[in-house]
């Protein structure tokens, strides 16, 4: 094998590739002779100095391996350690320079089970995010504290907060998993609520006494201030809670307070967070639209109506905010789904990728006369045409449900919290 192929990144060469590099690690890790893991050491290093299309991957792998085994050393420890830290490093920093993730997983895809896969690929995102938080973090602290080198003290809290982000994605993403690989249901019909409230784990009341009925073919705007319970409401409506009291009827299914949350989830339900990110669960953009779907699922024409074909191979975490927001959209629209719920779905667009979320749902609603969409949103300036309804959410509590035309009563606005009553200035 050549060495352009050898480094490609292709999925052929993944193999190869991955197998010296099993083989170079299970070596070092089984020699006792410094000299040996040194010798290791310099063939990795060799090999990563000849593939030089990534070495911003490399560096910082190489850099954490030199300063691991210096402290090994000036620890006291012995050369063998040190030698075989080193050895590690310059291997490892070989595969990030020279090994795709993409390449690795089809390769692992063919000797491993789905879920195995699935649940490495989760992994290697969740990293990656990890890092991207700590990056963030970490510049905005060197705004702060105009010093380019962070001192010791400032890194704890940059870490502990990445860890926390991670942790509260993490958890997200486990839901957002749950709902898009449970099992379709098999009774139709629209939704409705009677005397519905939900409860926080505290205790605090969220949802209070609702009343509401989403038909069949119905496009509804759920309006109200942050902290209204519009995204508790859509969790609601996704099965991910249950509801404390009352009753819920969802697509021809009950939901009671003590249905259990495998019974509340149904393949037919599609939901798209406020947060992009925490809806990602593939490394790609095309694993990510076709994650939990069955073969022969319009992948590429979700791809195509969110403006996504040319980005189908690139990695989601190193996509912006806007592109993962048009991602969430087609994997919710690639499900062809019975009720879509969509969480402030054109926040943080710019207007000509605004308008193209907007034409592209119209189009999902269109092509489905039985679909029952839910758009929750506190901007009344960029709302789609086809709504005819609207329910105003505040503190919890409807405060006025019926036709769009009341996002345009001064009262209305007013009683949901999205008006001040202070008259405004000429």
């Amino acid at each position: 094998m050549s060495a352009e192929a050898l480094f490609s990144g292709s999925e052929r060469a993944a193999g190869p590739r991955l197998a010296l590099l099993l083989a170079a690690l299970l070596t070092n890790a089984l020699v006792a002779d410094p000299r040996a893991s040194l010798a290791i050491a310099g063939v990795g290093a060799a090999l990563a100095a000849v593939d030089g299309r990534r070495p911003r991957r490399a560096l910082p792998v190489a850099g954490a391996g030199v300063v691991s085994a210096s402290a090994v050393m000036l620890a006291g420890g012995d050369a063998d350690v040190a030698a075989r830290v080193l050895a590690g490093a310059a291997w490892s920093a070989w595969s990030a320079s020279a090994l795709d993730w993409p390449a690795v997983r089809t390769t692992l895809g063919a000797v491993l089970p789905p879920d195995v896969v699935q649940a490495l690929d989760r992994g290697v995102l969740q990293g990656a995010v990890l890092a991207q938080e700590w990056g963030r973090r970490a510049s905005s602290a060197r705004v702060r504290t105009s010093r380019a080198t962070l001192p010791v003290t400032v890194w704890g809290p940059v870490v502990a907060g990445g860890v926390a982000r991670a942790v509260d994605r993490g958890a997200a993403a486990e839901d957002l998993q749950r709902l898009r690989a449970a099992a379709v249901g098999r009774v139709g019909g629209g939704v409705s609520l009677r005397g519905v409230s939900v409860h926080g784990d505290d205790g605090r009341a969220l949802l209070t006494d609702l009343d509401l009925d989403l038909l069949p073919g119905s496009w509804t705007v759920l309006c109200g201030p942050s902290g209204a319970g519009k995204s508790t409401l859509l969790r609601l409506l996704a099965g991910l809670v249950a509801p404390s009291a009352g009753e819920l009827g969802r697509l021809g299914l009950d939901i009671l307070p003590t249905t259990p949350l495998p019974q509340r989830l149904d393949g037919r339900v599609a939901w798209v967070p406020q947060n992009p990110d925490e809806q990602l669960l593939a490394s790609t953009v095309r694993e990510e639209v076709a994650f939990a779907l069955p073969a022969g699922a319009p992948v590429d024409e979700a791809l195509a109506a969110m403006g996504l074909a040319g980005l189908a191979c690139r990695p989601v975490h190193a996509l912006s905010f806007g592109e993962q927001r048009r991602v969430t959209l087609a994997a919710a629209l690639a499900r062809r789904p019975s009720l879509l719920l969509l969480d402030e779905p054109t926040a943080g667009l710019d207007p000509v990728a605004a308008d193209r979320v907007v034409a592209a749902l119209t189009a999902a609603a269109a092509a489905n006369p039985d679909l029952v969409v839910v758009w929750a949103t506190h901007d009344l300036d960029h709302l789609p045409k086809p709504p005819r309804r609207a329910v105003l959410l505040r503190d919890g509590r409807v405060t006025d449900q019926g036709p769009v035309a009341l996002l345009r009563t001064p009262e209305a606005l007013v009683r949901a919290g999205l008006r001040s009553t202070t008259p405004e200035s000429p």
